[in-house]
């Protein structure tokens, strides 16, 4: 699990870093982007410690993890969760003046973060390592097989990225 936790935020800090290399931004700022604004800022509006969200891969996880333990309502669970797994893009998009790519029309990313947050909800009361590892499965699948430039456009309407 913990490598799972390294891996996402791998992940973010290199989208952190892109973004800002394609606005020219020097080392400073592209590590800035990188390391500091990509899901840290989903964790202060939830009330977790940064220090201890910094251990924590910037998927849905966290944030259920953090709601499930106060017994909140369904409903906020699943927000908290959703809001975990793309806040942080949201910020770094709105700090480089971009409109949020999770609110722009063929995104999946609200939806993926919610079929994850919903999966982590279900199992989390059975196991939490199997709702860990499902909910990341389920939300990397819908989020990168089933995206804008996934598989299914590519194939099924060719008009992904390298489509006609």
């Amino acid at each position: 699990m913990y490598f799972l936790d390294l891996l996402g935020t791998f992940a973010f800090a290199v989208t952190g870093t892109l973004k800002a290399k394609g606005r020219d931004l020097h080392l400073f700022g592209a590590l800035f982007f990188g390391l500091s604004i990509i899901g840290l800022s989903a964790f202060v509006i939830i009330g977790v410690s940064v220090s201890y969200s910094f251990l924590f891969d910037p998927l849905q996880v966290p944030g259920q993890i953090s709601s499930g333990h106060t017994l909140i309502s369904f409903i906020s669970c699943i927000l908290f969760g959703m809001l975990t797994g793309f806040g942080g893009g949201i910020v770094r998009d709105a700090a480089m003046g971009d409109l949020p790519f999770a609110f722009k029309k063929g995104s999946n990313y609200v939806s993926s973060a919610f079929w994850g947050a919903f999966a982590f909800y279900v199992l989390m009361f059975q196991n939490i390592t199997l709702a860990v590892v499902i909910s990341f499965l389920i939300t990397f699948l819908l989020r990168e097989v089933i995206s804008e430039f996934g598989i299914y456009n590519k194939v099924y309407k060719g008009n992904g990225k390298n489509g006609k």
